[in-house]
């Protein structure tokens, strides 16, 4: 972790700046005089907020940055990171190495309670490259590091163990300094013959050092011991370990992940020696191991994860998902005296698939927000296959898949006179609604295992048949609430889609079906009397349109299917897509501004093209495929 709190509330903040001392915030310490490149820096924060009690540089002629920062008893603080620079420069004092090695070295620092001087500084380093990810303090003051590593063991300061034979590519490594920060009392290597990254590190009252990171290496090199998995699912995996408090050999260490990405990012104990890990997954339900929750189901392109480990290692206590339909990630884990975990990390999913419940906001403010959950021991557990389904004007059967804890039973009633419950046994709900020939969309609800499950129903519009390809998804978007139609009981599913109607469909596709109108007009040509002004500025407000330049929105003009990339992806949180590795549409070239967003689109199954291998990327949105794409979108 970049921060800590001590017992008084004053925060600690380690990271990285490019910025000298004639503008940072330098007081007291350690270090006041910028040295070049970037250097770490380390600052402790009132607890009232008001000021900074020290802040200072700790770093080289080189590029040097911290990565985590722990705190003793005493309230000195323990930052490592990375460093380029060389004793020259670096401020070395004591140990527990005192010559860098080359390339970039892990490095380890106490800095004095009061900030103004260092205790020790010195490289955990060999030939290669290496950086400190996470540090722990124990009782004593002895400070345990883990990071990564790609020097082999004729020049890194192998000692003891746990593993004292580099294996290849990057190795994750720990190491444990002694409490005067003279020298080593362990260090050694956690890896396989693929990459392996240390980063996060705890510690038990026994001196026992807990890891977690990521893998890419197979059981077949990597030290897999006792558990919680003892079989590589794939790409890459988080893993778990734990080292004997002496360091000479672990006494578990295994996987936890699918067959996607996953990664342990964060790590803490409770009194019992049960190990509480968070990170991130981009591994479906299908392969990762999710067990009890707190949610059993994917929501996303990357997911964060929380699990709790049993204090032998050997299996799972919990282990499920945090996210919604954006990218999210657990990046640090705390837990209480009642084993009630706290996680907190980042998204960009919105609170309409993001499971926001009582705060401290519920509300998405656009690009990429921090979260903070709890999530307590429950021993029973339920999850349904989805929590709403969407129906035509017509009637219709559904059935709804219930997974429960082993032993945990549960009951299903239906909350609305429209929907009947005609199946219910130990895992599936059937259910049916009676045709809608209301005139107005409707939703109902039915309580099943004790979660709400709400159905929405549209409405039937007279040139959409039965027949018209896009009739269910037309249905579905008015079930929502997003579209009334074009007039006259017509849905218009032919017609052009233009920017003004996007703007609407969008923003009512994301849960604001009457947003407020802003207090100044912010596009010339939206005039405060347009009908769709407020989802207009609505559109800025989130980020998902700058405009068509000038100052201009061009409300009137036709909405392309590579605008309609863009402007879709970005309402789903992903304002910078990764570009893809290759081409996937033969229309769509690696040099348009759009070719991230209309590939996320194929990535996210919201497309599979217009045929033929291409997109159509200049071709106008219809009213018909614009149900088709937000309904995809939306996962109604």
């Amino acid at each position: 972790m970049r921060h800590a709190l001590d017992s008084a509330g004053n925060a600690y903040i380690a990271g990285m700046t490019t910025s000298s001392e004639a503008s940072f915030p330098v007081k007291a310490g350690p270090g006041l005089t910028f040295k070049g490149g970037t250097d770490a820096f380390v600052a402790k924060v009132r607890a009232d907020g008001t000021s900074l009690d020290y802040a200072g540089y700790i770093g080289g002629s080189g590029n040097d940055g911290a990565f985590s920062i722990a705190l003793d008893n005493t309230r000195n603080a323990y930052v490592t990171g990375y460093t380029a620079s060389s004793e020259t420069t670096f401020p070395v004092k004591t140990g527990p190495g005192l010559t860098f090695k080359g390339g970039t070295d892990a490095f380890i620092a106490k800095v004095s309670a009061n900030g103004t001087a260092l205790g020790y500084a010195g490289y955990i380093g060999g030939s290669g490259d290496e950086e400190g990810t996470g540090v722990a303090v124990d009782s004593t003051g002895s400070a345990y590091i883990t990071g990564l590593t790609n020097s082999a063991e004729t020049s890194f300061p192998v000692k003891t163990g746990p593993g004292l034979i580099f294996k290849g590519g990057t190795d994750a490594f720990v190491a444990k300094v002694k409490a005067d920060g003279t020298a080593l009392d362990y260090a050694g290597y956690i890896g396989g013959d693929g990459d392996d990254q240390g980063l996060g590190i705890a510690v038990d009252k026994n001196q026992s050092a807990y890891i977690t990171g990521l893998t890419t290496s197979s059981e077949a090199t990597f030290p897999v011991k006792v558990g919680p998995s003892l079989t590589f699912k794939g790409v890459m995996d988080a893993f778990v370990a734990k080292v004997k408090a002496d360091g000479t050999a672990l006494d578990y260490a295994g996987y936890l992940g699918g067959d996607g990405d996953d990664e342990g990012l964060g790590i803490s104990l409770d009194s019992a020696g049960n190990v509480y890990v968070t990170g991130l997954t981009s591994s479906l339900e299908a392969t990762f191991p999710v067990k009890d929750g707190p949610s059993l189901h994917f929501a996303g392109v990357i997911d964060a994860f929380i699990a709790r480990v049993k204090a032998d290692g050997a299996a799972l206590d919990y282990a499920g998902y945090i996210g919604g339909v954006g990218d999210d990630q657990g990046f640090s884990v705390a837990v209480d005296y009642l084993g009630d975990a706290y996680a907190t990390g980042s998204t960009t999913s919105s609170e309409a698939s993001f499971p926001v419940k009582a705060g401290p906001g519920l509300t998405f403010k656009g690009g990429t927000d921090a979260f903070a959950v709890k999530v307590s021991p429950n021993p029973c557990s339920y999850f349904l296959s989805t929590t709403s389904q969407s129906f035509t004007a017509a009637n219709g059967t559904s059935t709804v898949d219930v997974k429960a804890s082993n032993g945990c039973t549960w009951m299903a009633a239906s909350n609305a006179t429209w929907i009947s419950l005609h199946s219910v046994n130990s895992s599936t709900v059937s259910f049916t609604v009676a045709a809608n020939n209301d005139g107005a969309p409707r939703n109902g609800t039915m309580t099943i295992a004790g979660q709400s499950f709400t159905v929405y129903q549209g409405i039937s519009f007279l040139d959409v048949p039965s027949s018209y390809a896009f009739f269910t998804e037309i249905g579905k978007l008015s079930a929502h609430g997003v579209t009334g139609g074009c007039g006259g009981g017509n849905y218009c599913p032919e017609n052009p889609v233009t920017r003004e109607q996007m703007a609407a469909f969008l923003i009512r596709a994301l849960g604001s079906l009457s947003p407020a109108p802003p207090p100044q007009q912010r596009f010339a040509d939206v005039p405060p009397s347009s009908g769709f002004y407020a989802f207009i500025d609505e559109m800025a407000v989130r980020q998902i349109t700058l405009g068509c330049g000038g100052g201009n929105y061009c409300p009137g003009s036709e909405v392309t299917r590579e605008q309609m990339a863009a402007f879709l992806i970005r309402a789903l949180g992903s304002f910078n897509p990764p570009t893809p590795v290759r081409q996937r549409f033969a229309d769509v070239l690696p040099s348009s501004g759009f070719y991230a967003f209309i590939d996320e689109m194929a990535v996210r199954q919201i497309t599979l093209g217009c045929g033929g291998g291409s997109y159509c990327p200049g071709a106008s949105v219809t009213r018909g495929q614009m149900a088709a794409f937000l309904v995809r979108a939306f996962g109604w």
